[in-house]
């Protein structure tokens, strides 16, 4: 026992800590294997007990309980000065008996640990330093036979960050309501937050009875084409209303539960390059049964495109691989001309020049 390998790699301690890792430190039963561990009774942290008096072998703080935590003050040798081992403890193993030592001999070991944000195991060696007042020196160093370094392991008591990606086999779950918007949500606070508004697809290639949809977001769909017609008629009204280029339908509530001049149902489709967006509204009084609004949102800003009609603005070098074409007349002195007009100048010249006789020189 030594070496400072054979300390650390003691079966004996190792295995303890295997057996009440699991229970470790919050139990009060023991587990067997510590019943035939010496114990200590549970002393005043002011009093000083003597490492000399006991025997080689483990001990415990409190009778068969493992869940003491306790500072001890020990001396080495009778009339040494006392020691208070500097981290809460568990257990220790005394090892050699100061007098049949020798000088940096491992005398004893006192294991613990601190809650301070971790549960690392801490422990504390004395070894025999005969120049010293105590009689020895003194070693800390964590351990990590439980595997609860700082950084490696997430607590249930205290807010902690963590950082890098965590993949889960077993989804988490949770019973808490969420109230701040970072807050993740469950499974059922979607489906109560969208109540049940599941897609269904809705078949535009006939008339659609308002009366049959229930509360739920449709896709328009006629079999053809991702924007569609919607031709529809609501209940105890045969006037049936048409609505284009739709690509979706909410059915917020059903016709026979709203009240007049309720919204019962939004419908999104494109026009023209915009976003619309069409509320019907139900109207019994009226010939078909409800009155809509459209409102409309460019999905482009199309300020700074060259439109096909009206005046603009060109800026910048523009490049064509295809040379630009127009048949218009030009009639201002700014405008651009194409090549009809030039060859039609350039043809009515040589026409002209071809009548012209050029005297000769002897005329």
């Amino acid at each position: 026992m030594d070496s400072e390998k054979e300390l650390l790699d003691y079966e004996g301690l190792a295995t303890l800590v295997e057996q009440i890792k699991d229970k470790f430190p919050t139990k009060t039963d023991v587990s067997e294997v510590l019943k035939s561990v010496k114990a200590l009774e549970v002393w005043d942290d002011t009093e000083t007990f003597d490492l000399s008096q006991l025997k080689e072998g483990f001990y415990v703080f409190g009778k068969y309980s493992y869940n003491v935590m306790f500072t001890p003050k020990v001396k080495f040798y009778t009339g040494a000065n006392t020691v208070t081992v500097s981290t809460p403890t568990l257990f220790f193993y005394n090892m050699k008996h100061y007098e049949d030592a020798e000088n940096t001999d491992p005398l004893a070991i006192f294991y613990g640990y601190e809650n301070s944000g971790n549960l690392n195991i801490k422990r504390v060696l004395y070894r025999k330093a005969s120049s010293q007042g105590t009689g020895v020196t003194q070693e800390i160093r964590t351990l990590d036979i439980l595997g609860f370094q700082t950084g490696f392991i997430s607590r249930i008591d205290q807010a902690q960050q963590i950082s890098a990606v965590k993949t889960f086999n077993v989804l988490p779950q949770s019973n808490q309501t969420p109230s701040n918007n970072k807050d993740l949500v469950t499974k059922l606070y979607v489906d109560t937050a969208i109540g049940g508004m599941a897609t269904k697809v809705l078949d535009t290639s006939s008339t659609v009875a308002f009366g049959d949809l229930v509360k739920s977001t449709y896709i328009a769909d006629d079999g053809q084409n991702l924007l569609s017609d919607i031709t529809m008629t609501f209940p105890d009204h045969l006037t049936s209303t048409t609505f284009t280029d739709i690509y979706i339908l909410y059915v917020l509530d059903t016709y026979a539960n709203a009240s007049d001049s309720d919204t019962i149902a939004v419908m999104y489709g494109i026009s023209s390059g915009s976003l619309k967006r069409i509320e019907i509204i139900k109207n019994s009084s009226e010939t078909a049964g409800i009155t809509y609004t459209t409102l409309t949102e460019s999905l482009v800003d199309t300020s700074s495109f060259v439109q096909t009609s009206g005046a603009q603005t060109i800026s910048g070098v523009k490049t064509f691989t295809a040379l630009p074409q127009s048949s218009a007349v030009p009639s201002n002195n700014d405008d651009l001309v194409n090549k009809q007009y030039i060859d039609t100048i350039v043809g009515n010249i040589n026409n002209v020049l071809a009548t012209v006789t050029v005297p000769s020189q002897n005329e």
